[in-house]
């Protein structure tokens, strides 16, 4: 268990930082890099997936990506137009929003569901 003391106005607190991870409540100081699959909880409470578009040649042949969440449905949110943000697109969008949290990686979690979902429809 990883516990600290920290003493806020004269009381001392220990912190468990698995605990408090694992809740949300640590935020890490800026997003410095991301993957496909990348779960994160927005302010708002919803949550967004990061998902690849594909490739631009507008900014040189390189990889872009979207935003993906449940709004009634699942969809790809057009916060990028049809090209995606570039890397240093979505590091600049996702350092920019108010209290987000990263919840985990999920890619191999719908990988999973997707393999189950074609073994049971056979």
């Amino acid at each position: 268990m990883n516990e600290y003391t920290l003493k806020i106005d004269k009381i001392e607190y220990t912190i468990d930082l698995e605990k408090a991870k694992s809740l949300g409540l640590l935020k890490p100081v800026g997003i410095k890099k991301f993957r496909t699959g990348d779960a994160y909880k927005m302010y708002s409470g919803n949550i967004i997936v990061i998902v690849p578009t594909g490739y631009t040649t507008l900014f040189g042949d390189q990889p872009t990506w979207s935003l993906a969440g449940i709004n009634g449905t699942l969809e790809v949110y057009s916060s990028f137009g049809k090209e995606g943000a570039t890397e240093a697109q979505m590091l600049q969008w996702l350092n920019s929003q108010k209290d987000i949290c990263f919840i985990r990686n999920i890619n191999n979690e719908f990988k999973n569901l997707l393999s189950n979902l074609v073994t049971k429809g056979k």
